[in-house]
């Protein structure tokens, strides 16, 4: 019953406060102008909009012929890194199977000294 009463009264003294603070601020901002110069969507819209199109990035895409140079380099630019790649793994696949096939077991006379050992 305590409760239901504290929390009545902090509903009642918060309505209390809200309205004070909206009474005393309604008339300042009754004051403003109702649109400012500048700010309205459509001219925001436009300013970013001419932005975008004085930008460097725009320019470069505007032209088909600059967006195909651009793509075609960096199409290049992608197969040279990965034909170095590959020709990374196959040297160091090479070296390994070098390596196997230089320090093998089985050597050329092997079978010599296997059947020297068996008679």
């Amino acid at each position: 019953m305590i409760g239901v009463i504290v929390a009545s009264s902090i509903l009642l003294f918060s309505a209390v406060g809200l309205g004070y603070f909206a009474a005393r601020k309604i008339p300042l901002l009754l004051l403003y102008p109702l649109k400012e110069e500048g700010n309205s969507p459509k001219e925001v819209f436009k300013r970013i909009l001419g932005r975008v199109r004085e930008s460097r990035a725009m320019h470069q895409v505007a032209s088909p012929d600059l967006l195909l140079q651009n793509l075609l380099s960096k199409t290049r630019i992608a197969a040279l890194k990965t034909e170095s790649k590959t020709a990374q793994v196959l040297e160091k696949m090479r070296k390994k199977s070098q390596e196997k096939n230089g320090n093998s077991k089985f050597t050329d006379d092997y079978w010599k000294k296997l059947r020297r050992k068996k008679v």
